[in-house]
């Protein structure tokens, strides 16, 4: 849908690029295609032009710091006095796409990331510990006192008889013992 340019290439149509970044549903995400010359070629807010040279000193500082990232993190710039965290990808014509969300959405997110962790680990610490209990009053405890019972036997205080009564493994072993 763009227009033929020659042997050079086709032109991308922005109508769509605008269309595709604004489906976004982030009032506070920032998207930007900047030109292989650094100029601003599109911006999804609405704004008041700046001037020329204070745009081009905040796209300088963006590159800056997109430049010292490791591959796949966020770093964070101003843009129009407002913080944001965010990615660039080199277009294969050359542009750059800049996509951000604001810090106030970044530190809204992370909170809410962690607040879901905490709160899984605390789902799972109390089944941990409901599980633990269960484990101590159905196995570990009538172990306890089989083997307890068991030594008392083995010093020879016969017609002992074990305090647990069960249908299980537990149970037919402190009926054996009882037996001896």
């Amino acid at each position: 849908e763009g227009e033929f340019l020659g042997l050079v290439g086709m032109d991308i149509n922005l109508a769509t690029l605008k269309n595709i970044v604004n489906k976004v549903p982030s009032e506070n995400m920032l998207a930007m295609l900047i030109g292989e010359d650094g100029n601003l070629v599109y911006y999804n807010q609405s704004f008041t032009l700046q001037k020329s040279v204070k745009q081009s000193a905040e796209i300088s500082e963006m590159f800056d710091v997109f430049s010292n990232l490791k591959k796949n993190t966020l770093g964070k710039f101003k843009w129009n006095d407002k913080s944001y965290f965010g990615s660039n990808r080199k277009l294969e014509n050359g542009m750059t796409l800049i996509t951000s969300i604001s810090d106030k959405e970044y530190f809204k997110t992370k909170s809410n990331q962690l607040m879901i962790f905490a709160l899984s680990f605390l789902i799972t610490l109390l089944f941990a510990i409901i599980l633990l209990q269960y484990l101590m009053r159905k196995i570990i405890i009538p172990i306890k006192t089989i083997n307890k019972t068991g030594r008392r036997l083995a010093r020879g205080e016969l017609g002992l008889e074990i305090p647990y009564k069960s249908n299980n493994e537990l149970g037919e072993l402190a009926d054996n013992i009882h037996m001896m």
